[in-house]
């Protein structure tokens, strides 16, 4: 199971096994405690941290997420408030698809159909963010979501551009693009991200990994 866990400023990606099994805590960015959980016979049951609480409920109240089902719950308390989004993992999520740019390019991104690179989760707003490639180099800008953009784990202020750099990576809930040289790679949770390929973009497979050749030892 991948979960997503967002607050006000950071996100963070975090996983429990796909079987059920064992005990594990689950922690924000900076390594706070959120939530327990603890594998039961029907799921997960999940339990805040101490000194915190699912939110409009009394402290300490169990949730059980069954087996191969997603969550979605918020837990808070005075070191703060965090969202946590969990969903059984899919291909899309370790798939990586790769797309060049030869020319300059403007690309929406949001859950509307229409957007450049549409991802159509109920946490992403159907205008969320703008990509932009000009001059050789990408900018970010945050067109007026109601959950976030964030870069390398913080969240951006809206509507201001913000120049990007290799390696970068945006996170928008569970789909992460990462900058490269002329080129962005990104994942396709769900196995639902579309991509509207337009001229001056290419898409291309990333090369298999080769293979390893031993070389002769001395006689």
């Amino acid at each position: 199971m991948l979960i997503t866990i967002q607050s006000n400023e950071r996100t963070h990606l975090a996983s429990l096994p796909d079987e059920a099994h064992g005990a594990h805590w689950i922690q924000d960015a900076d390594g706070t405690r959120i939530v327990f959980a603890e594998a039961v016979e029907t799921g997960w049951g999940i339990v805040p941290a101490e000194g915190l609480g699912f939110s409009g409920a009394p402290l300490k109240e169990r949730l059980i997420v069954p087996f191969g089902e997603s969550m979605r719950f918020s837990v808070e308390g005075e070191g703060g408030q965090w969202m946590l989004l969990g969903r059984p993992s899919l291909k899309g999520d370790k798939t990586t698809r790769i797309i060049g740019f030869s020319q300059e390019m403007k690309l929406t991104i949001g859950r509307a159909a229409d957007n450049t690179i549409s991802y159509p989760s109920p946490f992403v707003s159907s205008r969320h963010a703008k990509l932009v490639f000009r001059g050789g180099a990408f900018s970010l800008t945050d067109t007026g979501s109601s959950n976030g953009v964030f870069l390398n784990g913080y969240r951006l202020q809206q509507h201001i551009p913000i120049s990007l750099h290799s390696g970068d990576v945006i996170t928008l809930w569970g789909l992460r693009i990462t900058i490269g040289h002329k080129l962005i790679s990104l994942n396709d949770p769900e196995d639902s991200v579309d991509i509207e390929e337009g001229p001056g973009m290419v898409a291309f497979e990333p090369p298999l990994a080769m293979p390893h050749r031993h070389r002769p030892v001395p006689q």
